[in-house]
């Protein structure tokens, strides 16, 4: 086989970008992240062939050429973060906004050689920093299934080469901090090293289809105005979980859902801005239940000139229960600066407005 070669320097920075712009392929905007943005450089090819097994060490799997992108390689299960997700092959916005992603330059999970998975930071890899040395993740492929235990981790800045392995290896990587819903310089990278192995035929099930959240958001708003992220400025900053610290909410963390309710939050409140500007009381009273007083900022257009954290209440059985949005400097009228608070009540699969609160 051949020597041991590390990566291309750009491997943390392929397809990566769009850890840090998670919901860019559910409306949010491309447009602020990709100024930040390393442009990628080419990838050498690092798949490696066979070795031959030595006693006492497991089997590693005969090398398949690369899946195409989007199909499911593989099956991820990390049983102390409550993760088990399908893995697809490719890392660009659209694969990755429903599951992590197999970097397809890199030897396929149980192959001689390094297997890279990038996911969002702030949901399928939300706790990656909780997994500690010896702790086991399998992985399942069409080739079998394979067991890895963690070695080590570390924070490193975008574009560090990672060293390829001649035995299997598998790194799991997302942007760093875990909790950032921007992009950030750094990644963070779990490396894990094959012990056990079973060689067999598995069948691959595909990610489970979602998006079941559905915001209160007038007909009249949605066709007038373009409430997706991807049309309207706003920075970002965090994306935090609240509630009890349950195994069912460590799941719904680990899936594609928090961000499906966070986007829906978001163009409910682009839906309340828009009709504060024009003063349409009857609209903002469909997305109130007519509960809400009118925001002070009522009559004047808002704008957003700081950071924008977002939250997520969950119940102790991991269901979401409200969503909250913190401007931490808007304007509006005068030109002055206020915080404001815009809180979102999930009730079932519906989003309402709860409060907008100046602070």
């Amino acid at each position: 086989m051949r020597d041991t070669r590390r990566l291309g320097g750009a491997l943390l920075g392929l397809g990566l970008f769009a850890l840090g712009a998670p919901l860019w392929a559910r409306g949010w905007t491309w447009a602020q992240q990709a100024r930040l943005a390393v442009a990628a450089r080419p990838l050498a090819a690092v798949r490696t062939t066979v070795e031959r097994a030595r006693p006492g060490l497991p089997a590693a799997a005969p090398l398949l050429p690369p899946p195409p992108s989007g199909t499911v390689v593989a099956q991820l299960s990390i049983p102390s973060l409550f993760v088990d997700a399908a893995v697809v092959a490719g890392t660009d916005p659209f694969a990755l906004s429903t599951a992590p992603g197999w970097v397809r330059t890199t030897a396929l999970p149980g192959e001689n050689g390094t297997a890279v998975i990038a996911a969002h930071n702030a949901t399928f890899f939300r706790h990656l920093d909780r997994l500690r040395p010896g702790q086991r993740i399998a992985v399942t492929t069409r080739q079998g299934r394979f067991v890895f235990a963690v070695v080590g981790a570390r924070v490193v800045r975008a574009g560090t080469p990672l060293v390829n392995s001649r035995r299997p290896t598998l790194a799991l990587v997302a942007c760093y901090p875990l909790d950032a819903l921007y992009l950030t310089p750094w990644r963070y990278v779990v490396t894990a090293r094959l012990v056990q192995s079973e060689l067999m035929a598995a069948v691959l099930k595909p990610p489970a289809a979602s998006w079941p959240y559905v915001a209160a958001v007038p007909a009249a708003l949605a066709r007038r105005y373009d409430l997706w992220l991807s049309g309207n400025r706003l920075p970002m900053g965090t994306l935090t979980y609240r509630g009890p610290r349950t195994p069912a909410a460590f799941r719904f963390e680990g899936t594609d859902l928090p961000y499906d309710v966070v986007a829906e939050a978001l163009r409910l409140f682009f839906a309340v801005r828009d009709a504060a500007a024009t003063s349409d009381t009857a609209d903002y009273a469909r997305m109130t239940a007519g509960q809400v007083p009118l925001p002070p900022f009522w009559g004047h257009p808002l704008s957003v000139v700081g950071g924008a954290d977002v939250a997520i209440t969950l119940d102790a059985a991991g269901r979401p229960t409200a969503v909250d949005v913190v401007l931490h400097e808007a304007r509006w009228g005068t030109g002055r600066a206020a915080r404001v608070d815009f809180r979102v009540a999930v009730e079932g699969t519906a989003l309402r407005v709860a409060a907008i609160t100046p602070a």
